[in-house]
């Protein structure tokens, strides 16, 4: 069964839109709590949002979000640890996010640091490194509180532009040989 939050405006008959006065009364888990801060934080900024809790596909990240014709996954994480060692990603996570970027999707890990105050995106193409080895791993982006929604945002949309760069760039030499 997967879960629709209330942005999504479900009418799947699998599913459920839930509404305010549901939400509130969900657990209170910390990811639940990063997701309320998320939406309320990110509303006036365009994103059309989808909240996923999937038993059925696992390693599929809590969220999709589509923004400035920009589609990603953002996987939530609060971390309670003093340090950012070691982000806490089941290797369903790590495979599904290691194999979604290598294809060109972007999908990201926002992780929150109560004990730094801190918010930090990690990419899922760094899914293997972040949950590995107990080393503390520099974030691709980071910010303290207050949050900077839009800083996020923007990180995402420029990180998507810079692997399409990239990809670009790799596959020019292929696209001349094809005119010749």
């Amino acid at each position: 069964m997967v879960q629709i939050a209330k942005e999504s405006h479900a009418v799947n008959p699998g599913t459920v839109a839930f509404t305010e006065k549901s939400e509130s009364k969900m657990s209170s888990k910390p990811e639940s709590q990063l997701w309320y801060k998320l939406r309320d934080g990110t509303k006036d900024l365009g994103v059309f949002w989808t909240r996923l809790e999937s038993w059925a596909s696992p390693g599929v990240p809590d969220l999709h979000g589509i923004v400035n014709d920009h589609p990603f996954w953002l996987e939530l994480k609060v971390h309670r640890l003093k340090s950012l060692k070691s982000i806490t990603l089941r290797p369903h996570q790590i495979a599904w996010q290691t194999r979604y970027a290598m294809n060109g999707g972007s999908v990201y890990n926002l992780v929150h640091h109560p004990s730094s105050s801190t918010l930090n995106i990690y990419g899922g193409q760094r899914a293997m490194q972040i949950a590995g080895n107990g080393e503390s791993w520099t974030p691709d982006w980071s910010c303290p509180t207050p949050y900077d929604w839009t800083g996020i945002i923007n990180h995402i949309l420029s990180s998507k532009s810079s692997l399409d760069n990239e990809k670009n760039l790799q596959l020019s030499p292929l696209i001349e040989e094809e005119g010749r």
